[in-house]
């Protein structure tokens, strides 16, 4: 029988043999993880051309068309399943219905009127659409499952712009009234279709957005000698703030960041003739940025990593050719510029299912499946080997290395596919907080100095990212 000190050495052997084991398994698994990152598409930007009778196909990734999909008709607008399978396009008396797998027109659904505007809910049973009559509009409601109107929502005045609060229960509809003053903006319980609020508006409301976390909602004015932003608070549903669009005239659409920092609301006419994208601040609703565009745009969508609005040019009235302008977010410029077809009106673009973030030992012990060599932290490009040096180095006391460890994992996983919108402000909080250094890391910064405390705090926000707990609803 052996004693405990001679059964030591198998009992080591036999660990060392199962933890080889298992950092071989987590490698693979982390390997497989990122080819599957790495070879997912892009969104896809899908454009309505009411003149060609078609819808532009955009892959966002080259910003070139790869796909032209005949629907008929004058198709006007268009949204988007939350799984990305189905794109709904309002047409003349119909909804027709694309897969977006194969880019086919699948299903029709006859609509009575003239379809404008549709919303989809976030779990992706209705589709709610405005249509305009001889007189009062009204709000159809469809099942998509089987693609059949299965309410309607009768109106006094006419209907314009549609969206649904992230948590399905409402529904916010633009209700001008050529007729009266009675604008306004109604609100339908989804549970019931039934109108249960209206919140008075002046000068014809219509493109509608609500931000992420449901607590407001933005709805362009564009009559007036200026157009305008009216923001309603869901809670009251009252108005609490009007935003002027300063030079610019006739605001149409508008769409929201996925961090809901800022609106982008297109104004179909203004200075010089040209269109123009107001940026408001959604902190202090106020116009941040002007970002001159094509000849008279109306639909925007924003890109769901946040980074890029495309934003559609209609040359409605002029010689100039019709386009989808690609805005960069971060530097409020138009990078690209993508021919449609003829008189395109709205975008709308497919969803991505976020990869979930890895934990930072995963990232340490597996430098074989990074996919980039090099980050930037602070103001200062690290290689891989001195990346892999920080991951090494204890931080004992240095906040600028507790900080260095969980951005180096939050930045390998945003270049995974994982979300970036959660951790937006943390990491360019961090990497502001490291651009005061001069060099390298590491700085020596104590834990007990101010800096070293806000250090602390970003690294606390990347570490929860870097363990999932602010991705919820990423793909394993």
């Amino acid at each position: 029988m052996r004693n405990r000190a001679s059964c030591s050495p198998i009992r080591s052997k036999v660990t060392a043999i199962t933890l080889a084991w298992l950092r071989a398994l987590s490698l693979g698994l982390l390997g497989v993880m990122l080819a599957s990152t790495l070879a997912e598409a892009k969104p896809f930007a899908y454009v309505p051309n009411t003149n060609s009778g078609t819808v532009s196909v955009i892959d966002t990734a080259t910003n070139a068309v790869v796909a032209t999909v005949p629907v008929g008709g004058f198709p006007r607008q268009v949204a988007i399943t939350p799984d990305g399978t189905r794109a709904y396009v309002t047409n003349v008396g119909a909804l027709s219905v694309i897969d977006t797998a194969t880019n086919t027109v699948v299903g029709s659904v006859p609509l009575a009127g003239s379809p404008g505007v549709v919303a989809i809910t976030p779990d992706g049973t209705r589709a709610y659409v405005t249509i305009g009559l001889v007189t009062n509009g009204i709000v159809s409601v469809i099942d998509t499952a089987t693609n059949t109107e299965v309410a309607s929502v009768p109106f006094v005045g006419s209907v314009s712009g549609v969206a649904i609060t992230p948590d399905g229960t409402r529904a916010y509809v633009a209700n001008p009234n050529f007729f009266s003053s009675d604008d306004n903006v109604s609100v339908i319980d989804t549970a019931t279709n039934t109108i249960v609020a209206t919140v008075p508006v002046v000068d014809f409301p219509d493109g509608v957005a609500i931000t992420p976390d449901g607590t407001r909602v933005y709805v362009t004015i564009r009559s007036g000698i200026n157009g305008r932003v009216s923001v309603i608070a869901t809670a009251t549903n009252t108005e609490v703030a009007t935003v002027p669009m300063e030079r610019e005239n006739h605001p149409w659409g508008v769409a929201i960041t996925p961090d809901g920092t800022h609106a982008y609301v297109v104004n179909g006419t203004g200075t010089g003739g040209l269109g123009n994208v107001s940026v408001i601040a959604t902190a202090t609703n106020t116009v941040v940025a002007n970002v001159r565009v094509g000849w008279e745009p109306f639909g925007v969508a924003i890109t769901p990593d946040g980074t890029h609005a495309y934003v559609v040019n209609s040359a409605r009235q002029t010689i100039f050719p019709p386009s989808v302008s690609v805005i960069d977010t971060a530097t409020n410029t138009e990078v690209a510029n993508v021919l449609v077809g003829m008189l395109p009106f709205w975008v709308a673009i497919t969803p991505v299912k976020f990869t979930c973030p890895l934990v930072q030992g995963l990232w340490k012990n597996s430098p074989d499946t990074w996919p980039v060599t090099s980050l930037t932290l602070g103001s200062q490009t690290y290689t891989q080997a001195e990346l892999l040096t920080l991951f090494g180095a204890p931080p004992r006391g240095d906040a600028s290395v507790i900080l260095a460890h969980q951005l180096i994992a939050a930045k390998l996983n945003i270049a995974n596919g994982s979300n970036p919108n959660p951790i937006r402000s943390t990491i360019a909080d961090a990497d502001k907080l490291l651009s005061q250094f001069f060099g390298k890391l590491p700085y020596n910064v104590e834990t007990s100095s101010a800096i070293a405390q806000q250090m602390v705090n970003d690294a606390n926000v990347l570490d929860r990212y870097n363990n999932g707990d602010l991705t919820p609803d990423c793909r394993p």
